[in-house]
């Protein structure tokens, strides 16, 4: 089988918008085949962007009409649509193997900071209060307690986070292997990157969605199935030291940081005191590449 791509002679309609936004070029090609090749073979041909480029001087392709003329069954009339990205452009369709990802934002909430990661400066009224310079110069929130004392309570603070949202299609064949309850498994679990995924170091990634859908398929077929996965980034920390606890610890992404603290006075505030730091897996560790089948191929 062979198809062979061609400009046509009247090659290019542009539009120029009052806004770059409204910019929209079509260019026209034609397909020749050796054989009466049905539509499938011709649109996987058009739709590789080594045959049809999906950028237009820095315009996106967003459609592809192909249609074959009358005239002669060899022939397909071909037009590629262009405009220009928005925040509502749509991504063209993945093929079988493919996946895609993106970076966002979300606030999850928030949590409980006792203390700064430096003290800035300091103003008292009492020399009593001056804590630059004492173990206590990082601590937020003191407040009085009804012995006469002070206590740090601490201040809610907001938890940003970084997702990163993939989207992959994954063939029939291995669907009807078990990928879809394998992959619901593991994602039941948060499980955590194993191995260092696209720049992401390993255990940095955790699962936090799992979606799937079926795309449509010949009657008697078993379709290919589109997959959506949202991970949750935590980066990887070395060298912490906790308190005056001696030594430092290091702790992978989603590890947790368990401290055991213990009650005692520093000049007159009651403070809590590390003095035990131990660092646990949560959660169970996958290939994302090989187990989710999210390799670049």
């Amino acid at each position: 089988m062979t198809i062979n791509l061609y400009k046509k002679h009247v090659d290019v309609a542009l539009t120029d918008g009052i806004s770059s936004s409204d910019d929209e070029v079509e260019v026209f090609y034609f397909a020749r085949t050796d054989a009466e090749e049905d539509d499938e073979a011709v649109q996987t041909h058009c739709i590789d962007p080594a045959n049809i480029p999906h950028d237009y001087r820095g315009l996106g392709i967003f459609k592809i009409r192909i249609e074959r003329l009358e005239e002669d069954d060899s022939i397909w009339s071909v037009t590629a649509y262009y405009a220009a990205r928005s925040a509502s452009w749509t991504l063209p369709k993945l093929n079988t193997g493919e996946f895609r990802w993106r970076i966002r934002n979300a606030n999850l909430g928030s949590r409980k900071m006792t203390q700064s990661q430096s003290l800035v400066s300091e103003i008292t009224s009492n020399a009593a209060f001056a804590y630059t310079g004492t173990p206590i110069e990082k601590a937020v929130g003191i407040v009085g307690n009804s012995k006469g004392g002070y206590e740090i309570e601490g201040t809610d603070r907001p938890i940003g986070a970084v997702l990163i949202d993939v989207e992959a299609v994954i063939e029939a064949a291995a669907i009807t292997s078990g990928y879809l309850v394998t992959a619901a498994q593991w994602a039941a679990q948060n499980a955590v990157n194993s191995v260092a995924w696209e720049g992401f170091a390993e255990e940095t990634l955790s699962i936090i969605g799992y979606d799937a859908k079926p795309r449509s398929a010949n009657t008697g077929d078993d379709p290919d199935w589109d997959v959506f996965y949202t991970f949750h980034f935590e980066p990887n920390l070395t060298g912490l030291t906790i308190g005056s606890i001696p030594g430092t610890v290091n702790k992978k992404g989603h590890d947790y940081l368990d401290v055991l603290f213990a009650r005692t006075k520093v000049n007159n505030l009651t403070v809590a005191k590390p003095v035990r730091a131990a660092v646990h897996q949560q959660y169970p560790k996958i290939a994302y590449g090989t187990v989710l089948k999210l390799e670049v191929v």
